[in-house]
């Protein structure tokens, strides 16, 4: 008992991972990045993401190029794009920030909407189990 307490002691003041949190800077950027693609591409799609692996993502990047994927910070994007009818960036995006939530993100580009369901009914891959 006394050998855990001890330990306790020793770790409970040194922290065991140093990590910085997100500036707020860092999510202004976000914010306007968001913004200035609503402007620059014609479409804007909601995706969820099933498998959040990075050699899956890396490769539906890679083969996008020409549009732009946002992953994470929801409540950020969601504030990006206008909760409400009345802090929306352009008509009709509040619709779209309401079903950010768990592991979905925003796709923009200027494809075509066959295109773009086509592309991403095809691509799916079945990955094994992590242990």
């Amino acid at each position: 008992k006394q050998w855990y307490q001890r330990r306790v002691a020793i770790t409970a003041g040194v922290p065991l991972t140093v990590t910085k949190k997100k500036s707020y800077e860092t999510k202004k950027d976000l914010v306007s990045a968001i913004q200035a693609c609503c402007d620059k591409y014609a479409h804007l799609y909601l995706i969820e993401v099933h498998n959040e692996r990075n050699n899956l993502l890396k490769e539906i990047r890679e083969s996008w190029k020409h549009s732009r994927i946002f992953l994470g910070r929801n409540k950020v994007m969601a504030l990006s794009i206008g909760r409400t009818m009345e802090s929306e960036y352009k008509k009709d995006l509040h619709k779209i920030s309401k079903g950010l939530h768990g592991k979905r993100g925003l796709l923009f580009t200027n494809e075509k909407v066959e295109e773009v369901k086509e592309y991403f009914k095809s691509h799916k891959k079945l990955c094994f189990a992590r242990s």
